[in-house]
C-alpha cells in the first residue's frame, strides 16, 4: 500500500499487524510515491495499492464519499487501467463506493475553477497526487495495482495554496508551520476549519472501508 500521508497510512495500521501488508508513506509527493512503490515490487510485493484522501472533482461528491478506481489519468493523459477483478470486489464490499477515474497531479489542486477544468478533461471523479505514480510502477512492472480513495475536499472547495508546503517527507504536518501561516493569513482560519471537519469525515470513511475489507482489502 502506497500512501501520502502519515494519518493515512495508520487507517492501515491495525490490517498491517494481521496480513502481510507493507505500508509505504510517500509524504504527497509522486516522485517519492514512484520510488516507494519500485521499493515495494523490488522487495517481492505482487500488487500495489494506492490508498487515502483524494480532492473532489466530480462536484456530486461529498466529503467521506469513497472513490474506487477503474482507471488513473496521469498528468500527461495517459489513462492506466486499474486491475478490473480486484476493484470490482473492493466495490462489491463496500457497497456505496463510487466508481470512476482518478486524476493524477504531480501539484497540488488548490483552486475551484482548475478542479473544474481537470474533470471537464478528463471525466475523473478525483484528483490525488500517489495514484498515478503507483500505477505506473506496477503497469511498468507487470503486476496489479487498485485505488481506495476518499473525498477530503468538495469540487467547489478552494485549498490554501501553502498548505503542501506544510507537510514533512514523512508525511506528516509541521505544526510550527501551520501556526506561521495562520498568524499570516488569519483570514483562511474558517477555511482550515471546514478543512479539517472534511478531513475527518474522509479519514472515519477509510477507517470504515478497511474495518470492512479487512483482508478483502489485498488483491
Amino acid at each position: 500500500m502506497v500512501t501520502g500521508l502519515t494519518f493515512e497510512a495508520q487507517c492501515l495500521a491495525d490490517l498491517a499487524r494481521e496480513v502481510d501488508l507493507h505500508v509505504r508513506v510517500s509524504g504527497a509527493d509522486p516522485r517519492r510515491a514512484k520510488s516507494e512503490s519500485d521499493a515495494l515490487i523490488a522487495a517481492g510485493c505482487t500488487a500495489l495499492l494506492s490508498f487515502g484522501i483524494a480532492g473532489g472533482l466530480d462536484p456530486a461528491l461529498l466529503p467521506g464519499t469513497i472513490v474506487v478506481a477503474t482507471s488513473v489519468i496521469d498528468p500527461a493523459g495517459r489513462r492506466l487501467p486499474a486491475s478490473s477483478d480486484w476493484s470490482d470486489r473492493l466495490a462489491a464490499h463496500l457497497g456505496d463506493a463510487r466508481r470512476g477515474a482518478i486524476a493524477g497531479t504531480d501539484i497540488m489542486i488548490t483552486e475551484p475553477p482548475l478542479k473544474r477544468r481537470l474533470h471537464i478533461d478528463t471525466h475523473a471523479l478525483a484528483v490525488d497526487m500517489e495514484s498515478h505514480a503507483v500505477a505506473h510502477a506496477a503497469t511498468t512492472a507487470g503486476i496489479p495495482f487498485a485505488v481506495i480513495r476518499a473525498i477530503a475536499d468538495h469540487a467547489e472547495t478552494r485549498l490554501p495554496q501553502w498548505l503542501s508546503g506544510v507537510l514533512k517527507p514523512d508525511g506528516s504536518v509541521r505544526p510550527l508551520a501551520v501556526a506561521a501561516q495562520i498568524v499570516l493569513k488569519p483570514w483562511e482560519i474558517g477555511t482550515l476549519i471546514g478543512l479539517g471537519r472534511a478531513n475527518a469525515q474522509a479519514t472515519a470513511a477509510l477507517r470504515r472501508a478497511v474495518a470492512l475489507l479487512g483482508r478483502e482489502l489485498l488483491a
